[in-house]
């Protein structure tokens, strides 16, 4: 089982390099968010209001979910048969919006908790007089524990959704059932997701964006596309 594991990460290495066509949709993504964000630093002196700050809140983050849909169901076709724009195009088109309303349910869940564990770091911390440091680590135990109790479940929905061409909620439920049989390798799979993109994220400027797109993103594609496919 330990060797299965480790084989996961050494043959998505060897595709990330050894088929680059791969990389070339997370790095288009990458370079189109960039240009919403300098779009956004541009538009910034124009909304002077709340609603119109919330507006465009609301459609930059529709417009990255709508395009991480298509890219994502793209690669995960690509990760799980051969690299060819007809089979990014094929998977791309025909699963982006199931896709598209699984990741927006993972983007819901984690809102919530996120709430959840913001209110209830803040009811105990004022209850029980905590400081800071003590209310923060109640927040991060609670958002943990809702990671690994509640969103660890959708881990593979969007992969099983294209690789077994299933709908939004069939996907869901074989997702929720391959964790329960592979919970341990799925929270390990987490955490070195959370701690690679972590440390990707603290290299700054356009490099530490390349490094995200251009590695990171397609590399764990591979790996949890694999990690479906052999089981």
């Amino acid at each position: 089982m330990k060797k299965n594991f480790f084989d996961l990460f050494r043959e998505s290495l060897k595709d990330l390099f050894g088929k680059p066509l791969i990389v070339l949709p997370s790095a288009i993504l990458g370079l189109i968010l960039f240009g919403i964000s300098q779009l956004g630093l541009i538009l910034a002196p124009r909304f002077q209001t709340t609603a119109s700050n919330i507006a465009w809140t609301v459609f930059v983050g529709l417009a990255s979910l709508f395009l991480a849909s298509y890219v994502f169901s793209g690669m995960i076709g690509l990760a799980k048969k051969k690299v060819s724009w007809k089979e990014f195009s094929v998977n791309a088109n025909g699963f982006w919006f199931r896709n598209f309303q699984i990741l927006l349910l993972i983007v819901l869940f984690s809102f919530l908790i996120g709430r959840i564990a913001y209110y209830g770091a803040f009811f105990l911390g004022k209850t029980l007089d905590l400081e800071v440091g003590a209310a923060l680590a109640v927040f991060l135990l609670i958002y943990f524990a809702g990671l690994i109790g509640i969103l660890i479940f959708l881990t593979f929905s969007s992969f099983f959704l294209v690789v077994d061409k299933l709908r939004p909620r069939g996907a869901i439920r074989r997702s929720i059932g391959f964790v329960k049989r592979n919970y341990l390798m799925t929270l390990a799979l987490n955490i070195i997701l959370f701690v690679v993109g972590y440390l990707a994220n603290k290299i700054p400027g356009l490099f530490g964006d390349a490094v995200i797109y251009v590695l990171v993103v397609p590399f764990f594609v591979l790996v949890l596309t694999k990690f479906v496919v052999r089981k």
